[in-house]
Order: C-alpha cells, then sequence, then structure tokens
C-alpha cells in the first residue's frame, strides 16, 4: 500500500530535501492522508454489497428499493420459507440489482436465474412453436436436487419476451406392472416441470 509520506518526499524539489520543518509538515500532512486513505478503503470493502452486515445491508437495500420485508415477501412466494438472514438477503438484493441493471439478454436472464440455481446447469434453446420464448432446462434431476427452487425463482426478462423454465425430474423406484399376462418392470419415472413467470 502506497506509503503518502514517501510519496510526498519524492514529488518536491530537491532543493527542499532534509529541511525539518518540511519534513515534520509532510509526516502531519502524510498522517491524515493515510487515515483518509485507509477510511475509504475500508468504506469500499465494508458497505459494499459481498461484506455488508445488518444495517449497513439494509441501507443497500434502501438504494436497490428492496427491504428486508420485501426480499421475505418475494422467498415466500417462491415458496422458499427461509429465514431471512444477511446471505439471504444478500442473494435477493444481488437479484434486485441485476434486475434494476439488466438490458434482459439471454446472459443476463441466465446470470440471474444462476443467482438461485446452482444445482445443476441450464440449457438455452428456441423453439419455433414458441415465437420471442427464451427456454432453458435442466439435465434429469433427482428428488434431492429441488427443482422447485429454481421453477419459483424470482425471474428476469424483456417485456414482450416469455421465459420457460422447464426442469426435468427423474424418480428411481421398483415397480413391476402388471397388464394382459404380461409384466414389466419400472424402475426410473421421469417427469417433466415448468415455469412460465
Amino acid at each position: 500500500m502506497l506509503n503518502f509520506f514517501d510519496s510526498l518526499t519524492r514529488d518536491i524539489p530537491s532543493q527542499f530535501n532534509g529541511k525539518p520543518n518540511l519534513t515534520v509538515y509532510h509526516r502531519a500532512l502524510a498522517r491524515q492522508l493515510d487515515e483518509l486513505r485507509l477510511f475509504y478503503v475500508l468504506l469500499e470493502v465494508l458497505r459494499g454489497l459481498q461484506r455488508a452486515e445488518g444495517a449497513q445491508l439494509d441501507g443497500i437495500g434502501d438504494i436497490v428499493v428492496l427491504s428486508r420485508r420485501d426480499a421475505f415477501a418475494l422467498s415466500h412466494i417462491a415458496n422458499q420459507d427461509v429465514p431471512m438472514t444477511d446471505e439471504t438477503y444478500r442473494l435477493y438484493l444481488a437479484w434486485k440489482i441485476a434486475l434494476n441493471t439488466t438490458d434482459c439478454t439471454q446472459k443476463d436472464v441466465y446470470g440471474a436465474l444462476k443467482m438461485f440455481w446452482q444445482t445443476s446447469p441450464l440449457y438455452y434453446s428456441e423453439d419455433v412453436n414458441y415465437p420471442a420464448t427464451i427456454i432453458f432446462t435442466t439435465p434429469a434431476l433427482s428428488p434431492e436436487d429441488n427443482a422447485a427452487l429454481l421453477l419459483t425463482a424470482p425471474k428476469v426478462k424483456a417485456a414482450g419476451v416469455a421465459l420457460r423454465v422447464v426442469a426435468n425430474t427423474e424418480t428411481a423406484f421398483d415397480h413391476t406392472a402388471y397388464m394382459g399376462g404380461f409384466a414389466w418392470h419400472i424402475s426410473t419415472l421421469h417427469i417433466t416441470e415448468e415455469a412460465t413467470p
């Protein structure tokens, strides 16, 4: 980290080097400038979204217009009844910042979904049967992956563009079906769930 005293003594003309009054003045000025720089570094680090806590995080919520209560209501709508801790609130604030600043490109929409879904990749596709529609699908998920989190996550999309999120889940079970004297052994049930905001 830059020391202001070294910087100040380097920048003065050589005929003033070693002058005691000037050195005392530079030390006093450098100490204050070092404290000021430290203050701004801490301000940037501790009050940024990634490290802010409590009231500072609520202040960021005031700026982006999403209070803890509003974030909790969003989580309740999404069937994610979790306590609104700083970590959870930080996630909703990141989503709201993305919502406020997005151009709604496919990359922006994907990024907003991935804030809430890190379990598996999301595959982008388009379908001629669904014009002006962004479609994201998952690979086969197990019930433990909780696809409902993806389907109920807050969505970001452009006006006039539809967004389809398709979660493919597979449930393993052991069952034998009998029909007309024949027996079939079924070991996997494949279910497709879809959410369209």
